[in-house]
């Protein structure tokens, strides 16, 4: 049996040891532990949100990177002649030359829109040009541009201002497209085609899908928000 006098020996010698633990130095230890601890959480997280930053502008200007816009106050200025949004026109542009005013493809197509030596003429008879075009006229970016958003403006009129049937028509030609809306495997209701809906064995509807995409593109690049309501398509 033990002495209360051995117990109480040992509960003050308990308590003295007790009191002696360093409890402040302990505590100032583990509260710079976890303040180190939070400081390298905070670096870690700030690194990972500066990479995705990073990462983000670098796609951004990927995005800005392929889709350039050279002419762009001569693209305005025809969009508002001819009622169309500039960011269509710039697709388009996009498109057929790559903004290229010397590009001219294997079919005969010159200029920045890419315009075919029939079209040029037919255009160049409805606006008044009298006589034979000087189809290497279709090389200079004013005149090439402002034949080629005569003939969309056109077709924007003639198809209701549905882009996608502008862009499949200004690829394929007008009768073409009509043909399709007769056709109710293109056509439910023979005014408009979804764009998947086009058919799969011609090139107009990559073509018209990659203009649609460029389309969105351009828009918010360089649009948002600041067209106002009624520029077609």
């Amino acid at each position: 049996m033990v002495s209360s006098d051995t117990s109480d020996s040992f509960s003050n010698s308990a308590a003295t040891v007790w009191q002696r633990i360093p409890w402040l130095g302990i505590s100032v230890a583990v509260l710079a532990l976890v303040a180190v601890f939070l400081w390298l959480l905070q670096g870690s997280y700030s690194r990972r949100t500066e990479e995705a930053l990073l990462a983000q502008a670098h796609a951004a200007q990927a995005i800005a990177d392929a889709h350039p816009y050279s002419y762009r106050s001569l693209v305005e200025t025809q969009a508002q002649i001819n009622n169309l949004h500039p960011a269509f026109i710039a697709a388009i542009i996009l498109n057929e030359s790559s903004f290229r005013t010397d590009a001219e493809s294997r079919v005969g197509a010159r200029g920045l829109m890419q315009v075919m030596p029939d079209t040029a003429q037919w255009v160049h008879d409805k606006i008044g040009g009298g006589g034979v075009i000087d189809f290497d006229t279709m090389f200079d970016a004013e005149t090439n541009v402002r034949y080629a958003c005569w003939y969309l403006n056109f077709l924007s009129n003639e198809f209701r201002g549905e882009p996608v049937l502008v862009a499949a028509a200004f690829h394929a030609g007008q009768g073409t497209v009509r043909n399709w809306l007769n056709d109710s495997r293109f056509s439910p209701d023979g005014r408009t085609i979804a764009l998947e809906s086009l058919p799969d064995d011609w090139n107009t509807k990559i073509y018209a899908e990659r203009v649609m995409k460029a389309f969105a593109t351009y828009k918010r690049l360089y649009y948002e928000q600041t067209i106002t309501a009624g520029a077609t398509p």
